[in-house]
């Protein structure tokens, strides 16, 4: 998507477009111009993500909670390709400057830890309803948890103050996890 982008962004006909969009559509709705929500870039890949992850995790689940949880965790796995794709140098992307690759990488990854979460929380609450806590010893249950541990490590060593004080170790986190 972003080196679609890059390629069809500078032409004359997307310009007019977007620059009609912004000035004309939503300039009219200045309760949408003025929100901070319109012009937060981050926002909108957060929105774009869950999106991403909630249409396929609830999409013909008959609301059934053992159903979701299992999707959120193979939806977690699938996204794992993608997530280490990202973080490749030189960005294997035509026009894409590994840098412009980095907020996808960081969005990616926080719907990957919030789904992982979710995936472990409802698991154990339903193994835990069930009398079925013994489960947790078989072996593709425990590479779950060693995840999940990983992952909280990850997610801590990634916060920007722990990040700029501990560079080393978080890189380290980051390879060998």
């Amino acid at each position: 998507l972003l080196p679609l982008w890059n390629t069809i962004s500078p032409t004359k006909r997307v310009f007019k477009v977007t620059h009609y969009l912004k000035h004309r559509v939503f300039k009219s709705q200045k309760w949408i111009h003025k929100s901070p929500f319109y012009h937060n870039q981050s926002f909108h890949q957060c929105v774009f993500w869950t999106m991403v992850v909630l249409v396929p995790t609830l999409y013909d689940s008959n609301k059934d909670l053992l159903q979701i949880t299992k999707r959120m965790g193979r939806i977690s796995v699938a996204l794992m390709p993608p997530l280490l794709f990202l973080t490749l140098r030189p960005s294997p992307l035509p026009d894409t400057l590994y840098l412009s690759l980095i907020p996808i990488h960081k969005w990616i990854s926080r719907v990957v830890v919030v789904e992982s979460l979710l995936h472990t929380f409802f698991y154990l609450w339903y193994m835990a309803d069930n009398n079925t806590l013994f489960k947790l010893k078989k072996l593709a249950n425990v590479y779950g948890v060693i995840a999940m541990v990983l992952f909280f490590l990850i997610a801590i060593t990634s916060l920007k103050k722990i990040r700029r004080m501990h560079f080393r170790f978080f890189y380290f986190v980051h390879y060998i996890s």
